[in-house]
């Protein structure tokens, strides 16, 4: 594929999004081997691209190799659960992320206790955006229980999450750097 090519060798871009693309998991495996040499990307926007467990097991390689990627955006995607085990494999050992947007991926139970277990190793993830996943009442607990560990992350975004600050009363006393941002 003459994209990922010319992303191997080009020193130049720091930024790539791709939107709409429908990245399968055989263009996801070209993806991912031009961003594990290319070391000039710091934000991988990868938005509404139907993008399922195989490709997020090629993706998460990404993680595991490159250094320089600091912001990733996988909104508006269907991230299964298994999709979800790779990323929080590779977010384990790679400490370069510090931005992580989730927006519009129907986030339940099991998400967040693979994003739990990311943020209790992780501790470079200073913004992360759950907003519109349809986030539960025991799942707000749960992040409530995450962000007594993890004082790392300073920006919460929980937009349209029909959440009440009180679930974070307690966790805003303990950890006074994290600013939830919901509406």
């Amino acid at each position: 594929m003459q994209f990922s090519e010319d992303l191997k060798d080009n020193q130049k871009i720091t930024s790539l999004t791709l939107t709409n693309s429908n990245i399968d998991s055989s263009m996801m495996v070209y993806l991912c081997q031009a961003l594990c040499i290319n070391q000039t990307i710091t934000t991988l926007s990868l938005y509404n691209n139907n993008i399922n467990a195989k490709a997020m097991e090629c993706l998460s390689e990404i993680f595991r190799i490159n250094k320089t990627i600091w912001s990733l955006e996988l909104n508006c995607n269907k991230i299964e659960n298994e999709g979800m085990k790779y990323l929080t494999d590779a977010l384990k050992v790679n400490q370069y992320v510090n931005n992580l947007e989730l927006i519009n991926n129907e986030i339940i139970g099991d998400w967040l206790q693979y994003i739990g277990n990311i943020l209790q190793v992780n501790q470079h993830i200073l913004i992360l955006n759950l907003s519109n996943n349809k986030i539960n009442i025991e799942g707000l607990k749960y992040l409530s229980n995450i962000f007594e560990i993890n004082h790392t992350v300073m920006l919460l975004y929980l937009d349209n999450e029909n959440i009440k600050m009180d679930h974070f009363s307690d966790v805003m006393k303990i950890n006074p750097i994290l600013s939830i941002l919901a509406r």
